[in-house]
């Protein structure tokens, strides 16, 4: 009867949490907006292939980094993702190349190539932010991703950040609530 009852505490536990940073994911957006920075940073994904779409995880990402960076949030962009899986380029490479296509000049531009998670990301893209004396950073990736990028801000000492969010035709809660989870027990610098 003990372990029962153990086990019954244990599930409701685990599903609290789940609930609770379920709805902190949900309600991120609402409370954290993009504010005028030095830089608008965009978070790699997979980009079906060898190519970006606009209606695409990463082409709505890029999307919005290009709305904040025509309407002045901040005059640079920092791409950031590796080469995944059957790509002959990495992401990085790709986003450079879509932004540019849309009126981006090179020059404003930054590439950071190596990256393949959310926490490699912000740890090769950090060297970028002091080598250009970045002190405020627009984190751009779809708004499921928001909260663990802010998570993974804290633990990497990140300057001030603001974030906003691109549109998902499947938002990826299941799977940010678990990332989410994992990146708040387990990684470190």
């Amino acid at each position: 009867m003990r372990t029962i009852k153990l086990f019954i505490v244990a599930m409701v536990a685990i599903l609290l949490i789940f609930l609770l940073t379920f709805s902190y994911i949900i309600s991120f957006n609402r409370f954290h907006k993009a504010s005028p920075s030095d830089v608008i940073m965009v978070f790699g994904g997979y980009a079906g292939g060898n190519a970006v779409r606009t209606g695409t995880m990463l082409g709505n990402r890029l999307d919005e980094a290009l709305r904040l960076y025509r309407l002045g949030y901040a005059p640079y962009i920092i791409v950031s993702g590796g080469t995944g899986e059957g790509q002959l380029y990495s992401e990085a490479l790709l986003m450079r190349n879509y932004l540019m296509l849309h009126g981006v000049n090179e020059t404003n531009i930054i590439m950071e190539d190596n990256s393949h998670s959310t926490w490699q990301n912000m740890l090769f893209s950090r060297p970028l932010l002091s080598r250009h004396n970045f002190n405020s950073v627009i984190a751009v990736s779809s708004n499921s991703h928001l909260a663990r990028i802010s998570l993974v801000a804290g633990r990497l000492n990140y300057p001030a950040m603001s974030f906003s969010g691109a549109a998902e035709r499947r938002p990826f809660y299941l799977r940010e609530v678990a990332a989410f989870l994992a990146y708040g027990l387990f990684y470190r610098e």
